[in-house]
């Protein structure tokens, strides 16, 4: 059971989402209840002083309480043992009580009361369960009953019959262990040539596997290879002149949307203009050049770098970005590790090649 010391003081918050009237002091019971746990059960609560105060819109409350609370179940102690079982005797019935001092602090704020309790008093019952006393091979016995004398006079029946078969086990166990000397002896002859011939099967079973993964390895590699070939053509051939593409570009933890217009493009190369909205009507436009990088699937892009707050500077840069054939979409984003000035670095541009925007 638990136990909090007097000088202990503990709390609980909890905001009432539901509508409060600020002109009525707030229910805190089932609070107590839930701080101080283990399903005791809050039978009655007092109110000694109570203070509420409204300010307009606003109101504050205070209150000092004592808590009468119900053992959730009886509770024992223990009072001898013997060989066997633990006699215990009862310290409270299911259902006392006991009191828990404490006060409960509250604020309404909009359209809510925000309640704090605190225990500040709460000398919890000692003993404990009855089940809580048991063991494995122990038997729990209640003071007062002939529950003990009838253990003891069965205990030592049991333990002559106990003995008896005691002896029989060893007799039996003599036996068995005569004959799994022999079954031993002849499994292990057996297991010699089982493993002999796993071993052949699984140096078979392993060459032919790793003929399967090379063959797959081979034509994985070879499909890669074409897929990656014909991105290029993929990629410059949706960026052609005229079309608009969605596009997302994150600058500084914001990300914004807008949209790119293509006015230039070619087996190789595209370029256009982008614009992203900033809000308040506020916009930000600037270009965007692209160019086939030295690997297949990849572009080089150049564009105005951007200073804090959307400020673009004179200067142009030039970073790596990837396409990606199965989403249609072209990430472009500098290397955090590859800052080769700050102002040539910026967070990252996404456009969605699956329509026009």
């Amino acid at each position: 059971m638990k136990h909090i010391a007097p000088a202990l003081i503990v709390s609980l918050l909890m905001t009432f989402q539901a509508a409060a009237n600020p002109n009525e002091a707030p229910e805190f019971l089932h609070l107590v209840e839930a701080k101080i746990g283990d399903d005791y059960r809050v039978v009655e609560v007092t109110v000694g002083i109570e203070d509420l105060r409204r300010d307009g819109l606003e109101a504050t409350y205070y209150a000092e309480f004592e808590a009468a609370l119900a053992l959730p179940v009886a509770l024992f102690h223990e009072v001898g043992r013997g060989q066997g079982y633990i006699l215990v005797d009862k310290v409270l019935d299911r259902g006392e009580t006991f009191p828990a001092h404490g006060n409960a602090v509250a604020a309404y704020q909009e359209g809510r009361w925000l309640v704090e309790v605190n225990v500040l008093d709460l000398r919890l019952p000692g003993g404990r369960p009855f089940p809580d006393f048991r063991s494995s091979g122990v038997l729990v016995l209640e003071a007062g009953t002939d529950h003990v004398a009838r253990f003891q006079a069965g205990r030592e029946a049991a333990l002559a019959d106990a003995e008896a078969l005691r002896m029989q086990d060893l007799r039996i166990r003599d036996a068995e262990l005569r004959l799994e000397d022999k079954l031993r002896r002849e499994r292990e002859v057996l297991a010699a040539q089982r493993e002999a011939e796993a071993k052949a099967a699984q140096e078979l079973a392993e060459i032919e596997a790793g003929r399967r993964v090379a063959e797959a390895r081979t034509a994985l590699i070879a499909e890669q290879e074409a897929n990656l070939k014909a991105s290029d053509e993929v990629i410059f051939s949706l960026l052609a002149s005229g079309t608009e593409h969605a596009l997302q570009f994150t600058h500084e933890g914001q990300r914004v949307q807008g949209t790119l217009r293509m006015t230039e493009s070619g087996s190789s190369h595209a370029s256009g203009q982008f614009s992203v909205a900033l809000g308040n009507g506020n916009s930000y436009q600037s270009y965007l050049a692209m160019t086939a990088a030295d690997e297949p699937g990849q572009v080089m892009a150049t564009y105005v770098p951007i200073f804090s707050n959307w400020t673009p500077t004179n200067g142009t840069c030039m970073v790596r970005g990837s396409f990606s054939k199965q989403l249609g979409i072209v990430t472009i984003e500098a290397d955090p590790d590859d800052r080769r000035s700050r102002g040539c670095h910026m967070d990252r541009i996404v456009i969605d090649l699956n329509g026009e925007g």
